[in-house]
């Protein structure tokens, strides 16, 4: 066992800068005191870690300190209120011994803080920096003029005036339900389209936004406004207009279609191929329901139309 020494007598004999051994402490390490070079007494805990020694300061020497109070004073601790506190050390050191021990216990508090810290200055630095603000931005980077118009006027419209508010909050503060309150007020008008492409802009926003960090290419200007996630993501896609008829053709309605303008110089057949040439689709003709071809699918005006019939004269 390590000799004990009081503290009188490390008062006595220590010098500048040097470190003395008080006691052990339970469960692990011991209380030291060291000498600064203009007098003055602290008190350590000291330990060990995976072999490694470590010390970390409890305050300074409070000689006019109560000696029996466990509480330091404004000026320090008597050595009671040492003892109490490196026990407390040592306490947490023993608990933490597979966590990195005691200093291990300190750096993670000490991250966690600066990360507060971080925080707090970038809300600061974030505060002003509004979705209006956002967008503008993003609209600014537009390198298509006629796209940047469309864009300033749809989200003007659509969010500003609508929801001055929600335009008015700070952007990284936007939440998604409030992205879906802006684009349910369009759909709810019967702008579907305009949902959409609104839906596109505000996702292509905060995207460059959120990866300011990871991505050299996107602006520095979207850095303050510290957007970590993107509120749109979450808010389910507005699908387009097209898509399957809801009501579609039985087979045996088309073979009487079929009958109709299967016949050469009948006015119906311009009718017919006309409409989906000029919405810029082929007509899809089931080949069954014309030959007698189970597998075969005729896929354009110029493969089904009669013969006999020009695409030149429809």
């Amino acid at each position: 066992m390590k000799e004990q020494m009081t503290l009188k007598t490390a008062i006595e004999t220590i010098k500048p800068r040097q470190f003395l051994r008080i006691e052990s402490v339970s469960p692990r390490g011991s209380l030291e005191v060291r000498k600064a070079a203009k007098d003055g007494i602290t008190f350590y805990y000291r330990f060990t870690h995976e072999g490694k020694p470590d010390r970390v300061q409890i305050g300074l020497y409070d000689k006019l300190a109560p000696p029996k109070s466990v509480n330091p004073t404004k000026q320090g601790y008597s050595l009671s209120a040492a003892r109490f506190a490196a026990a407390a050390l040592a306490a947490r050191h023993y608990e933490a011994r597979d966590r990195g021990g005691l200093r291990g216990l300190l750096q993670q508090a000490k991250a966690e803080v600066d990360a507060q810290r971080e925080a707090e200055a970038l809300a600061a630095v974030a505060k002003g920096y509004t979705l209006e603000k956002l967008m503008a931005v993003y609209i600014d980077g537009l390198r298509n003029p006629a796209t940047a118009k469309d864009t300033r006027n749809s989200v003007h419209k659509n969010v500003k005036v609508a929801f001055p508010k929600i335009a008015a909050t700070q952007a990284n503060q936007v939440t998604t339900e409030q992205i879906s309150t802006v684009l349910r007020k369009i759909l709810e008008a019967g702008h579907k389209t305009t949902a959409r492409q609104v839906r596109a802009y505000l996702h292509a926003a905060y995207e460059q936004a959120r990866k300011i960090n990871n991505d050299p290419a996107a602006s520095k200007r979207y850095a303050p406004f510290n957007v970590k996630i993107n509120p749109v993501s979450d808010v389910s896609s507005i699908p387009n207009s097209y898509g399957v008829d809801k009501n579609p053709l039985m087979p045996e309605v088309m073979r009487e279609y079929w009958k109709v303008i299967n016949v050469p110089g009948n006015a119906n057949n311009r009718v017919f191929f006309a409409h989906p040439r000029c919405a810029g689709h082929h007509s899809r003709v089931p080949s069954n329901l014309v030959r007698g071809h189970p597998s075969r699918t005729i896929s354009s005006p110029r493969e089904a139309r009669p013969e006999g019939l020009s695409l030149a004269t429809q």
